[in-house]
């Protein structure tokens, strides 16, 4: 370092920032590349192991279902579950009547 020239706290001149900066980046680009594509493929692995969780629980409440008409006590205790399922059913959703609707 020349007399008179400003230095960072680690001694290095502060013009050679961007040489330092260039080489940082293009070190950590392709960690980068490869670290997206290992994120990717864990994040869909989640979601197939998701879905067959999903799975699950709509046999479980399609059991429930069939099994509540002979057995009441399976029904009171499967509510919870069929409740929460609800708001995952495939389809469209209904939409809410208003309360000026069909009176005359």
């Amino acid at each position: 370092m020349r007399a008179g020239q400003a230095a960072d706290c680690c001694g290095k001149p502060e013009d050679a920032y961007p040489a330092y900066g260039l080489a940082d980046v293009n070190q950590l680009e392709p960690v980068e590349h490869l670290l997206e594509r290992l994120y990717q493929s864990v994040y869909y692995q989640r979601l197939q192991a998701t879905d067959r969780c999903m799975e699950g629980l709509y046999d479980l409440t399609r059991r429930i279902r069939d099994f509540a008409e002979t057995y009441p006590e399976v029904a009171e205790e499967g509510q919870p579950l069929l409740d929460f399922m609800k708001a995952f059913k495939p389809g469209r959703k209904k939409e809410k009547k208003e309360s000026g609707e069909g009176e005359g």
